[in-house]
């Protein structure tokens, strides 16, 4: 019995360790990556997010937001964390993609959303994950109103998880990316964010 029992505790003590070890690996910040399209308008629009070890899920999505922010008169940079400068002031809108870890966004997000200056700021949060990231989306936007911004729109995507039940023959990563587009485009357009003149009046 104490040696069934001693077996138990290495075996959990082994589990934890790799857990910890895992969840050190994955939060890890990644590469320094940056570009910007529409280089030549004023207003800025910043996309964040840090690069998965695994997926790269998160860089397309990146990719397929910034698409649809390119098609109206914005300045659109994507970032990594490790890129993100000091100063962000300019921006008036931010989207943050966030990991799901342990049912939470990714520690190198919530910092770098603590290095923004977000009050007042519009901002929209996107959680992905291997399963459910529905907690992470509830956590990235509790993140960003106590930083004072106004979160307009939040979704989750998934890796493994169907992204379009009526697509379940495609691609999911591309199914997500489209998703991804829509979503963003229909969310510029109904806060108003086509017109290059002026933000939304806040309500």
């Amino acid at each position: 019995m104490k040696r069934a029992l001693k077996i138990s505790l290495y075996t959990l003590i082994a589990l934890s360790v790799v857990w910890i070890g895992l969840t050190l690996w994955v939060q890890r910040p990644g590469a320094a990556m940056r570009y910007q399209l529409n280089e030549t308008h004023q207003r800025q629009v910043w996309i964040i997010y840090d690069p998965d070890p695994i997926y790269d899920l998160d860089r397309q999505l990146a990719e397929a937001c910034a698409k649809a922010w390119a098609q109206y008169p914005w300045r659109v940079t994507v970032a990594t964390v490790a890129a993100l400068p000091d100063h962000t002031e300019e921006a008036e809108v931010f989207v943050f993609l966030a990991n799901t870890y342990n049912w939470r966004p990714d520690w190198a997000v919530t910092d770098a959303i603590d290095r923004c200056a977000l009050t007042g700021k519009k901002c929209f949060a996107l959680a992905l994950g291997a399963g459910s990231t529905e907690e992470a989306e509830e956590h990235l936007i509790k993140k960003l109103t106590a930083s004072g911004a106004e979160v307009l729109g939040a979704k989750s995507f998934w890796v493994l998880r169907p992204n379009d039940e009526q697509r379940l023959e495609e691609d999911n990563t591309r199914v997500a990316c489209e998703v991804a587009h829509r979503w963003m485009d229909k969310h510029i357009q109904t806060h108003h964010l086509t017109d290059s003149s002026r933000l939304p009046t806040p309500r």
